[in-house]
């Protein structure tokens, strides 16, 4: 597991993002009027499962749990995976994903209360604002933690296609070009002795 200050800090915005947003879940997210008398507020909970505003049933948005999983997955990526580069790309895919399903859910939201014919609107809250920054956040971390992934193979001397392993004579595979071998040369250190074929 990497232990670089760059995959650190895309660890922690990660794990920050990801708890943010599941605290927020349980705030108020929007609040419901009708010709400005306040109907009451939903929390992204109360949205998930079901409500009733001014004497009106709602049912409830279950998606919205989908997000947990997001959020529960992006936290063990975050300590189990071991590639910094694999652990971005999780945290920026379920940042992106949590973010589409809150928009899917709101943008229905808005949609079931225009269809009643009523003066009714629809508020955003701190806890909707809270959990897509918590998700943002989630986005950045990934990205942090990916680029960290990157430099640290460029320090090393890997690419894609190639592995530079000169600053290092004895390198993390156990052999090392030298200067007196053939290209059909295969020269291997076993840290006790050098076997030439």
């Amino acid at each position: 597991m990497d232990n670089d200050a760059g995959s650190w800090l895309g660890r922690g915005i990660t794990t920050a993002g990801a708890l943010l947003a599941f605290v927020m879940f349980f705030m108020p997210w929007v609040l419901v009027s009708c010709g400005g008398n306040e109907l009451g507020t939903l929390s992204g909970y109360r949205l998930a499962v079901g409500f009733e505003v001014g004497g009106r049933s709602f049912g409830g948005a279950p998606l919205l749990f989908l997000t947990w999983a997001f959020l529960l997955a992006a936290l063990l990526a975050a300590f189990v995976v071991p590639s910094g580069k694999v652990r971005g790309v999780l945290g920026v895919v379920f940042g992106v994903l949590s973010t589409i399903v809150v928009m899917i859910v709101y943008s229905h939201l808005k949609q079931e209360v225009k269809q009643l014919g009523e003066i009714l609107q629809v508020h955003i809250r701190g806890g909707f604002i809270g959990t897509m920054l918590g998700y943002l956040l989630m986005i950045v971390g990934g990205v942090v933690d990916f680029i960290s992934g990157e430099e640290r193979l460029a320090v090393r001397g890997f690419s894609p296609f190639e592995s530079n392993l000169l600053d290092d004579p004895y390198g993390d595979f156990g052999y090392m070009p030298y200067a007196g071998a053939s290209d059909n040369d295969l020269i291997t250190d076993m840290h006790e002795g050098d076997f030439y074929d």
